[in-house]
């Protein structure tokens, strides 16, 4: 009887022990459930969130140079002055055209347009930006395709110019007895003026426009145009020029050309213009004179 009862009670204890156990599980359960997963019980116990942390893009932080390459200088555009239009009056009155200097050189793509150095000097420039401005009828007729060709003669030549006389024949049949100026400065050539075909109730403006002579500068100093100019013309290496068409863009004119007979081969060329506007005129400008 006793053992019985011993066996009674063992086996009441296994079936509380089992109670106990089921009970415990079914808290833990219940925990897990209320705290959102497995995930939020290993947060609630400090086991951390795993890899799931949002990654919101932003911007790169600027780049910490090397110690060993920080002392390497640092490249940046370069700015290029030119003269105040306001600083440089011929006879007083005002006026400007930023939109003949950002439109240069966009109708001709030809020849090297790396620069010889300064050039020209600041009087020159400005005495080539004049001289220009009293050729407007020639200018003007070449850039509206009315020249269908100039013959050049043989140039004249001194220390500070070459004077080449030339003869033009128009698209309408007539012809006409000119010249064309080709001045010096410092060794290099740069198209100056086409005289006796002046207009002079041709008002020109009276103030010189910085952008316009920075670009007549620049261009005119190019490899390309130097080397036209002094064998082309100066050295007479060709005779005719025969206009074949003109390019116009705005603010821009560009005078396809073939150069023919005296010393050197028939050349495919272009004059590249550009105009200035104001007082509701327009004044052709020629930045160079290039082969293709």
């Amino acid at each position: 009887m006793p053992e019985t009862t011993n066996k009674s009670r063992k086996r009441k204890g296994i079936i509380f022990a089992l109670l106990l156990t089921l009970i415990a599980l079914a808290v833990v359960a219940g925990a897990v459930v209320w705290a959102g997963g497995i995930q939020g019980v290993s947060e609630i116990l400090g086991l951390g969130g795993g890899d799931n942390v949002a990654i919101v893009p932003g911007t790169r932080p600027p780049r910490t140079p090397d110690s060993e390459t920080s002392n390497e200088p640092t490249t940046t555009g370069s700015t290029e002055s030119t003269l105040s239009a306001e600083e440089t009056v011929v006879a007083g009155v005002s006026g400007d055209d930023d939109e003949a200097a950002s439109d240069s050189g966009s109708g001709g793509s030809g020849g090297d347009v790396t620069t010889q150095g300064t050039f020209p000097a600041s009087a020159a420039a400005e005495a080539m930006y004049r001289e220009q401005l009293h050729s407007q009828w020639g200018l003007t007729e070449l850039a509206e395709n009315k020249w269908a060709s100039f013959s050049m003669g043989i140039p004249t030549v001194s220390a500070t110019k070459a004077v080449v006389p030339i003869t033009v024949t128009s698209r309408s049949g007539g012809t006409m007895g000119a010249s064309m100026t080709i001045a010096n400065s410092d060794g290099l050539w740069y198209f100056s003026s086409f005289a006796g075909i002046d207009d002079d109730s041709q008002q020109p403006v009276r103030v010189l426009d910085s952008g316009v002579v920075s670009t007549l500068s620049d261009q005119q100093a190019t490899d390309s145009n130097q080397e036209l100019i002094r064998k082309g013309i100066v050295e007479h290496g060709f005779v005719t020029c025969r206009v074949d068409g003109v390019a116009r863009g705005s603010g821009t004119a560009t005078v396809n050309v073939t150069l023919l007979g005296g010393s050197l081969d028939r050349q495919a060329a272009r004059f590249v213009m550009i105009t200035k506007d104001e007082g509701g005129k327009k004044y052709w400008f020629v930045t160079r004179f290039e082969l293709k």
